[in-house]
Order: C-alpha cells, then structure tokens, then sequence
C-alpha cells in the first residue's frame, strides 16, 4: 500500500497498547523492530523515525544547550533547510533524511514513553547515518506517514515518526570531513553495515535525487506540517 493512500492512522500512543519487538521480514530475522499492538483490535505497527536535521546559523550557538530554545528568525528554521544522507546502495547519487526502524536498544525501560524511545532511535540513527552524534533541541512534531509492507501479514503496519534537531555549523563541517576521508581511503568495508550505509552528507534542495519509495511522501508531509518554534515540546 503507498502510505499516501492510507486514509486512518493507527493511534500508537493511546494507553493500554502493547509495545515489544520481533522481525518483521524473516528474510533478516536479525533485525528486530519495535511495534505497537493493540490488545483488542489485532492491528500491530512497526515503528521507524526520520530527523530533519538543520545547521543552527550564527548568533545564538552559545545557548544551543538551553532546552526548548526559539531560534527566532534565523534561516535554519526554513523547513526546506535540513541535512540529507546518500545511500551507498545505489550508483547514483540518491539522498534521504537519516531514518530507520526503533530497535530494542533504544527502549532503555520498560517505564519510559515510547515517545521517548522513538527519540531514542532518532539520536542513534541520526548519529550512525550522519555521523551527527550531539543534537540540539531534539522535538517530536507529533507526525507521522502510515503504510505497509509487500512481506507484511494483515493488519500489520508501518509508520515513519517525524523528529526535528539542530548541530552547529561545526559539527556539520566535522562529519563532512569524515565522509570525505572514508571515501578518499575507501574504508567503509571495515565497518559493521549500520555505520556504512551513508557515504556523503548534504544539504536538501528542490530536485535532489531522493532514495526509497517512502521519501518523497516524507518529505511532502514535512513541508506541509512543519512545526513553528511556539509549538514545541523537546525530548
């Protein structure tokens, strides 16, 4: 199903849900995804993220610490400003915001929220895709895309939960300099595949070419829900 055409949206943060992990492609029984499940209903969702990831620009880099912080009319809160990766899969150059699925790591406690665990995975997938390891400001934007996949049974579903953070110009300028040094010494063999997935980091703009069947409607629905400054809740 193409998640455009998904009209109802699973509600995974309502209470009473069940929340734990398997594989959900027995093709790669290794690679557990946490999920939502309703206790009554049946319907399971597996949960992914995807970070839009901007540069701070200037003037407040000083407070970037500061919880829940407005940026004010600095240009890096354009929601058409945001750091994309590009895949190693394709031949081509094809980019996407770092995403990925929550896994089991990222739920530290069974107490917490699972928006605090989507956070978690947000941080983790950011850092490993992006090289991008101290973000600023991280929020939920209370987003989401909800689809299937062709390997799915029945009433199991996915959805890509929309998160938003900040580096510094310098953090930015640091991964791209690691980038540039794994490809000049072509040493992305040596490491394990969640860390070689990514070769390059960029900036988004109109026409760039996207990666995966999901990005194009991630980033439609990003623009058009992008959350201001005011609206905010930090995790």
């Amino acid at each position: 199903m193409n998640p455009a055409e998904q009209q109802q949206q699973h509600n995974i943060l309502q209470p009473g849900l069940l929340y734990a992990w398997d594989a959900p492609d027995p093709r790669r029984h290794f690679k557990k995804i946490v999920y939502a499940q309703h206790p009554e209903e049946g319907w399971k969702v597996y949960l992914r993220v995807v970070v839009f990831v901007s540069v701070y620009e200037d003037r407040r880099q000083s407070r970037l610490s500061e919880p829940g912080l407005d940026p004010g009319e600095d240009s890096s809160e354009d929601p058409n400003t945001f750091i994309v990766v590009k895949s190693r899969k394709d031949a081509r150059p094809k980019w996407e915001a770092p995403k990925g699925g929550v896994e089991p790591k990222d739920r530290r406690n069974r107490y917490e929220s699972i928006v605090q665990t989507m956070a978690q995975a947000a941080r983790r997938e950011v850092a490993e895709e992006a090289k991008l390891d101290d973000l600023k400001n991280l929020y939920y934007m209370n987003q989401c895309i909800e689809g299937t996949e062709d390997n799915y049974g029945p009433n199991t579903y996915v959805q890509y939960h929309f998160f938003r953070a900040f580096v510094t110009q310098e953090q930015f300028d640091h991964a791209a300099a690691y980038f540039a040094e794994m490809n000049a010494a072509d040493k992305w063999h040596t490491l394990p595949d969640c860390l070689a997935e990514k070769n390059d980091i960029s900036y988004y703009y109109r026409g760039i070419p996207l990666f995966g069947k999901w990005t194009d409607t991630i980033f439609s629905r990003y623009m058009n829900y992008y959350i201001p400054p005011n609206k905010r809740r930090g995790y």
